[in-house]
């Protein structure tokens, strides 16, 4: 049902090309018409060419991501069917309705500008040394602490407390873990794997990043999952992917920014008027109105403060 969708979509896309043009009696494969083209189909002596139907499937292709086994009599039949409902739509005086005419105009301009768009990047160079200023500047923002750990989690800080007082005695952490750690790594020993700091909570994060390889917390870690005790077991920097693996992405992040100067450039170069709409003033309030609106807000602003004042007074209370 989706690919059918699609090859809809795209013969209808087609179909735009031919009645772009204002005014234009063309069919769907007029544009294709040269000495020597393969006509495969005729509707109304319109032709549907080899070319409309190569054209079609090479769309097709970008936008299904899937191999493609539909046969070319299928394609073949599809383009029949559009131009049938374009003629149609002609003969009912379809493209003189305003709304038509700009959705006509509007995709004309997509096709023309996005094909501009694909010559611009096409064309735009990429030196060695712009790949390698970009991956230096992505390299310096990705290198970061990364850390291996385990951890044993618990509901209150008097159990956390009484783990620890077992590690000081020397009993095995991820025996604790798998006996005492109420989270889902608690049967793994407590393990968490590698991660970088911005994976876990600030707290957990900050006291990790205190310890030493092979130490463990002295004091529970309290974050919203409960109390934690942890051990850090390794560390490293991470490292970024490397330039080779990263060339060919780099090369179109910067032919992007490329163009997005490009189209500044062209803009900076037209003339371009934006027309703001006009904000109509709001009408006069009446005296008796402003001063009915003034003790509407009071009481309001008033309980806002009584509520303000209470909750200072009650953080004041528990410090």
């Amino acid at each position: 049902m989706k690919r059918n969708l699609i090859l809809a979509s795209v013969a209808s896309s087609l179909l735009l090309l031919s009645a772009c043009k204002e005014g234009s009696d063309s069919g769907i494969s007029d544009a294709f018409l040269t000495e020597g083209t393969t006509v495969l189909a005729t509707v109304n002596d319109q032709p549907i060419t080899k070319q409309a139907v190569d054209t079609v499937k090479s769309e097709f292709a970008k936008r299904s991501r899937q191999p493609m086994n539909i046969p070319d009599e299928r394609w073949t039949d599809e383009l029949v069917n559009r131009e049938v409902l374009y003629q149609e739509a002609k003969k009912k005086g379809l493209y003189n309705n305003p709304d038509i005419r700009t959705k006509l105009a509007l995709s004309a301009r997509s096709i023309l500008s996005d094909a501009y768009v694909q010559d611009y990047m096409k064309d735009t160079q990429v030196s060695d040394a712009e790949i390698q200023t970009e991956y230096d500047t992505y390299a310096a923002k990705m290198k970061s602490p990364e850390f291996k750990a385990r951890h044993i989690l618990l509901k209150d800080e008097k159990a956390a407390k009484a783990v620890i007082a077992k590690l000081n005695k020397g009993a095995d952490f991820s025996e604790l873990a798998k006996k005492e750690s109420t989270g889902p790594s608690g049967p793994k020993g407590g393990e968490l794997g590698w991660f970088v700091p911005q994976q876990m909570v600030p707290a957990f994060s900050e006291a990790v990043a205190k310890l030493k390889d092979g130490e463990y917390t002295a004091e529970p870690v309290k974050t919203r999952f409960g109390y934690h005790v942890i051990i850090r077991d390794e560390s490293r920097e991470k490292q970024p992917p490397s330039l080779d693996k990263m060339r060919d992405s780099i090369s179109t992040m910067i032919k992007q920014k490329k163009l997005q100067e490009h189209i500044k450039q062209l803009r900076d170069t037209s003339k371009v008027v934006i027309n703001k709409p006009e904000v109509a003033p709001a009408p006069a309030q009446s005296p008796a109105a402003a001063d009915q609106a003034a003790k509407a807000v009071k009481p309001a602003t008033s309980q806002a403060e009584a509520v303000t004042k209470k909750a200072v007074e009650k953080a004041t209370a528990t410090q």
